[in-house]
């Protein structure tokens, strides 16, 4: 069970029947002293999307009855953006105006700040660019539009663009979804300006010059915000809900690798939680930085969950300048499981704004799209206030002020709100009055006791170009964290970099506070220089291991430093490692560059600081990639005589070096240093069969025996065969030993794999791992031999034989003779993955020689809604082990699937899996194709020699297309012996689970996948 297609909702389509906006409402749970308030419903709006506010206090959102699926070009979409103002003392909008309609599924909102005597405007996305939508006549209405960025794929369109926010520097952050591969240029023509694969975050200028990658990675990124210090966090299906985004960190995700610069080789940025808040899709974040809320309910953030029906409050450890969340509290939830908080919102008024994308399904392709109980026509906006403790006297939510209208010297004033969104919009107002008005500046720099007001008049002032050196000095000099927090962010977001910026930011690396430290750090990786590296080496030295964030920033920032220098800057740096732990660290991250200048210097920096031999690996590996052929057989004889004799620390170090051509079917030259060397620690691995070995080294030893063709290794015959052989093993390392037989026997291994495969006492995953590895090869023994396994094989081990017996088109027929003589399993012609081989053989009459043979069979679908039953029956009666669960997941699953923090990520990651409960995940298991996401569907090539290959299709690399078979391995074809490409609506999951894993166990692995993680508290 190497596969799983994942279900979004539990259930996927609510029975209940849609209720009113008052019957919902009265369906909603919150903590004591907290009232909700139905602030806008159908027909105002249709099903909302995202939700921003404006400068007038008015609420902008867009809305979609089109979703999920894009109008097309022939036809009118039928969507819009509205905007909703005049809240009464209930919430509910008064006035609601269509600022923009036919747009498609438009999601992320920006409306702009207005210039004085100038235009109201706003920037959304919809279908499929960025627009900036104006206003020109004043009647509410936009008619001017105008491309900024685009195209974007929308080939999931849950996966679009949003979350538009304008940062404090003046560029606007967004997310990047699920799948899609965006090729974006400026105004929509001319050069592709970004490239964009799947879950990452970027950011772009408002006017349409610039937009760049800010971090790599996340599957299905879906709502922002940021905090009062300009931590940005955002949410997150299928890896963690919630994330604090360091500029520049790589995220993991099943597609991130797909984006060609994802791999720094600094590994994941640090995580913001484990804990999954029982779901696969959480979807919204705001953080309530006011005063309207109570202080036990103040400064969390909100995360919307759409699969639980509930509102996440997650209060934030700080550990230094790293956020953890160790478990959420559930803030609003509602016993109407139509609800689905989609975006979050703190509104000026000091409410928190929900909108609810009303309906009783939420899943994607876990639904047919076009089911009928899909809702396209409800939606809500919720407001959350606070009315005050039970028996006090009620608290009135603050009336939202028209920021447009208040004088100068009032709205300067804002910044010192008790509102984290009024000191934003203040701010995003004065700055563009003060495009025009010198007043405005001269109103900012005027002194404050408020370092909110302090901390915002910075980040204007420099906006406007009006950030003097006095000011700055008073900024960085200020009492207060958050103040010099942002005049550090402020100088870095100024134009025209200098050296004497990079002095007074270098000198905050040295801050008391470890926020300011950050935010230096984060300039210095912006400008790189290398004068920077020790300073930044220094912070590194001083900052507590627990500041995780901080630690991968100044890595990060070390690394662009390194980047960036040129070779005659470089010879310096080998002298700034102060203690050993300094000179891992630098040879560490200047491997990572892999420039022959930086490559050369991480392997200096390592010998000469005499560093053990275990962090030899990276810097001579970058070496062996970038550097000419002398000096990589200096660096080469220099690590081996680090290692010693120790083979298994030799075997450490070279396989880094050795892995990236491994993986591409490359082993070293036999005649250079480094290939004698890999000869000579393989052959001392294999020795004995490798019994005590470790299986990672075991893997680099018998992929080098396959790959050099080398005498020593064909005296290793026996050794490796044993390791083919042996019971218990890696499926990945016996395939890569069947293959080393074969390449350097092919004969003899043939011989080796018919008598393995006929081999009655040899153990079926032994037998069908050599059917697997040499079914390629045209041999009638090799046929014989897996057609007579087969007679004898259970159910699981027949449907992996016979998918080897058809990686030739002569198997077809020799598996239909082993139907008709009863020597085969008929069930194995209801199989989709085996028919579709099938039809890859030319068989005449296919479709009427499967229907004769399985005359009388009980259909599939019969077969497995009746196995659903009985083990839902069985778990029902309970007593079944999570911790045998656990086992037969790590046996089964783990090689594609991540849960519970354990797996590959090949396949969709299963957090928040228990949600569905025991039937649906049932479903999921023995029917693996009946809901298939459309990224992890399989792919069927053939060959020009008539073999067969399938898998998930991974990526393309230099020649060649990568696939993972349903063991999770990668198996690479080369593009040019390609002749067709099929992609079915098939998971490559096996569609057998239940032979493979036996049905009395099922309710084990039911047990460990139910689990959820520590629940939520209560309010």
């Amino acid at each position: 069970m190497a596969w799983m297609a994942i279900a979004a909702a539990a259930p996927p389509v609510v029975q209940t029947e849609p209720l009113t906006p008052e019957q919902e409402r009265d369906r909603f749970k919150l903590p004591a002293g907290f009232e909700i308030q139905l602030v806008a419903a159908e027909p105002q709006i249709q099903k909302p999307m995202n939700m921003a506010f404006d400068g007038r206090g008015r609420l902008w959102v867009t809305h979609s009855v089109e979703y999920p699926f894009a109008a097309a070009a022939d036809r009118k979409p039928r969507d819009g953006l509205t905007v909703l103002e005049d809240f009464g003392p209930d919430g509910r909008a008064r006035k609601a105006t269509l600022f923009a309609d036919e747009l498609n599924i438009p999601i992320g909102v920006l409306p702009l700040p207005r210039p004085p005597g100038g235009k109201t405007a706003a920037i959304v996305w919809s279908i499929p660019h960025i627009w900036k939508l104006t206003d020109t006549d004043d009647d509410g209405k936009a008619d001017q539009r105008e491309v900024l960025y685009g195209p974007f794929d929308f080939k999931d369109t849950h996966g679009n663009q949003n979350a538009f926010r304008l940062g404090a520097d003046g560029w606007v952050y967004a997310n990047h979804g699920f799948a899609n591969h965006s090729k974006i240029k400026s105004r929509g023509v001319g050069d592709v300006v970004l490239e964009l694969i799947s879950g990452n975050t970027y950011r772009f200028r408002p006017d349409g010059s610039a937009i760049e990658h800010v971090t790599w990675g996340q599957v299905n990124p879906f709502g922002m915000a940021f905090d009062a210090l300009g931590n940005r966090f955002n949410a997150d299906c299928h890896t963690r809900p919630l994330t604090m985004l360091l500029p520049g960190g790589r995220y993991t995700s099943v597609f991130a690798g797909k984006n060609a610069d994802y791999d720094d080789g600094l590994g994941p940025a640090p995580e913001t939680t484990r804990n999954d808040h029982g779901s696969t899709g959480i979807c919204a974040v705001a953080i309530s930085d006011t005063d309207r809320f109570p202080p036990a309910y103040r400064d969390q953030v909100f995360v919307g969950n759409a699969v639980t029906c509930r509102v996440h409050a997650d209060a934030i450890e700080w550990r230094g300048s790293s956020p953890w969340v160790e478990k959420p509290t559930d803030f609003l939830t509602c016993d109407d499981l139509w609800f689905r908080p989609v975006d979050l919102q703190l509104g000026p008024d000091g409410g928190l704004y929900v909108a609810d994308f009303y309906n009783c399904i939420i899943g994607h392709y876990e639904v047919d799209l076009k089911h009928p109980r899909r809702d396209r026509e409800r939606g809500r906006i919720w407001r959350v206030v606070w009315k005050g403790e039970p028996g006090a006297a009620p608290v009135e939510p603050a009336v939202p002020l028209d920021l447009t209208r208040l004088a100068t010297d009032a709205l300067v004033a804002r910044l010192g709100d008790t509102s984290e969104t009024v000191r934003r919009l203040a701010m995003e107002e004065l700055v563009e009055r003060g495009r025009g008005d010198a007043a405005v500046a001269a109103a900012l720099r005027r002194t404050s006791p408020s370092e909110q007001h302090r901390a915002r008049a910075v980040r204007a002032l420099a906006l406007l170009g009006k950030l003097d050196a006095a000011a700055t000095a008073a900024a960085l000099a200020d009492e207060s964290r958050l103040v010099r927090v942002h005049a550090v962010k402020a100088v870095a977001a100024l134009p025209g970099w200098d050296d004497s910026r990079a002095a007074i930011v270098r000198e905050r690396l040295a801050d008391a506070d470890p926020f300011v430290r950050r935010a230096a750090v984060d300039a210095l990786a912006a400008f790189p220089a290398a004068a920077s590296i020790a300073p930044l080496l220094r912070c590194w030295r001083e900052t507590p291991a627990e500041d995780t964030q901080l630690i991968h920033l100044l890595r990060i920032a070390i690394r662009c430093q390194f980047a960036a220098a040129k070779p005659e800057e470089l010879s310096a740096i080998t002298s700034l490692g102060a203690t050993a732990e300094d000179a891992g660290r630098l040879s560490e991250i200047a491997a990572t560059v892999k420039t022959p200048a930086t490559a050369w210097l991480a392997f200096q920096i390592a010998r000469d600081a005499g560093l053990p031999a275990a962090a030899w690996a990276k810097p001579v590996e970058a070496v062996a990639a970038v550097c000419t052929p002398e000096q990589v057989q200096e660096a080469v004889r220099a690590a081996r005589r680090a290692c010693g004799e120790d083979v298994g620390l030799q075997a450490d170090v070279l396989q880094p070096l050795l892995g990236a051509g491994l993986a591409k079917g490359q082993g070293p030259d036999a005649g250079t240093e480094l290939g004698r060397w890999a000869v000579e620690c393989a052959a001392g691995l294999l020795a004995g069969g490798g019994t005590s070995v470790p299986e990672p080294r075991l893997k680099t030893a018998v992929a080098v025996a396959r790959l050099v063709k080398e005498p020593r290794f064909a005296a290793a015959w026996d050794d490796i065969l044993q390791i083919a052989r042996k019971g218990g093993r890696d499926d990945t390392l016996r395939a890569e030993a069947i293959a080393a037989l074969l390449a350097i026997d092919r004969s003899r291994a043939l011989e080796a794999a018919v008598a393995t495969i006929a081999a009655g006492d040899q153990p079926f995953p032994v037998r069908i791992a050599f059917a697997r590895q040499c079914a390629a090869e045209d041999s009638a023994p090799l046929r014989g031999a897996i057609g007579a396994a087969i007679k004898t094989a259970g159910a699981a081990q027949q449907k992996d034989l016979a998918i080897a017996l058809l990686t030739r088109p002569e198997g077809g027929p020799a598996l239909l003779d082993l139907v008709n003589a009863g020597k085969a399993s008929a069930l194995l012609l209801q199989d989709g993955q085996i028919v579709d081989r099938l039809r890859k053989c030319g068989i005449a009459d296919l479709d009427g020689r499967i229907k004769a043979l399985t005359t009388g069979l009980q259909s599939a679908d019969t077969r497995i809604e009746r196995a659903i039953r009985e083990v839902a029956g069985q778990f029902g009666k309970g007593g079944w082990s999570a911790e045998t669960g656990a086992q037969l997941f790590t046996k089964n699953c783990a090689a594609c699937h991540r849960f519970a923090n354990q797996g590959g990520l090949v396949g969709p990651q299963l957090a928040g899996i228990g949600q569905r409960g025991p039937e649906r995940l049932l479903e999921d298991m023995l029917d693996p194709s009946r809901n298939v996401d459309e990224a992890f569907r399989t792919t069927t090539v053939t060959l020009a020699d008539g073999r067969v290959v399938s898998g998930l299709r991974l990526r393309e690399e230099g020649g060649d297309v990568v696939f993972a078979d349903a063991t999770g391995t990668e198996v690479r074809v080369p593009k040019v012996e390609i002749e067709e490409t099929m992609t079915s609506r098939l998971s490559p999951m096996p569609a057998n689970v239940i032979d493979q894993i036996g049905e009395a166990n099922l309710p084990h692995l039911l047990a460990y996948l139910l689990q959820q993680p520590a629940a939520a508290t209560k309010p």
